[in-house]
């Protein structure tokens, strides 16, 4: 799932029951609904885990259920995406992310995605409209973007 990976070793991670991994490299993964920075690459680790602290580090919040957990963007309070407890794991199927109408970890972040929604997923023009003539208290400054199109934008079929 390596998007980018750079082969460097540096540290050891725990896991498990006292087990360890050597750290071998660095990278991105993605896929075609969500990218993750500044992932580990460790030898002998069978399977792929998630920092929960990394996530908390990085602004949000993540709510363990009895059944599923939410990982939630502090800023908005928007839901980044939700997994599902597997008897004593709680695990995330990337493929079910495009369900979820996740667009990116790395996009929530971006205020016009936040007032794309806000303005009831608004176009680029009027938004960029908008804010050249400061119509909208605390819109950002925002570009007209003719290709850029939301999960559920491109669901509604909206041009």
């Amino acid at each position: 799932m390596f998007l980018t990976l750079t082969m460097k070793e540096g540290g050891n991670v725990k896991f498990g029951v006292n087990q360890s991994g050597k750290i071998i490299g660095t990278g991105t993964i993605s896929n075609s609904s969500i990218s993750i920075n500044n992932v580990w690459l460790v030898d002998g680790l069978e399977h792929n885990l998630l920092s929960i602290s990394q996530f908390c580090d990085n602004g949000y919040d993540v709510m363990f259920g009895k059944t599923n957990y939410t990982v939630i963007n502090k800023d908005d309070n928007f839901i980044v995406f939700k997994g599902k407890r597997i008897e004593n794991v709680y695990k995330i199927n990337f493929s079910e992310l495009v369900d979820q109408k996740v667009i990116c970890i790395l996009l929530v972040n971006d205020k016009k995605w936040v007032w794309h929604r806000r303005l009831g997923h608004a176009n680029w023009r009027l938004m960029s409209k908008l804010s050249k003539l400061q119509l909208v208290k605390g819109l950002p400054n925002i570009d007209y973007h003719y290709d850029a199109l939301c999960g559920a934008c491109q669901k509604g079929k909206i041009v």
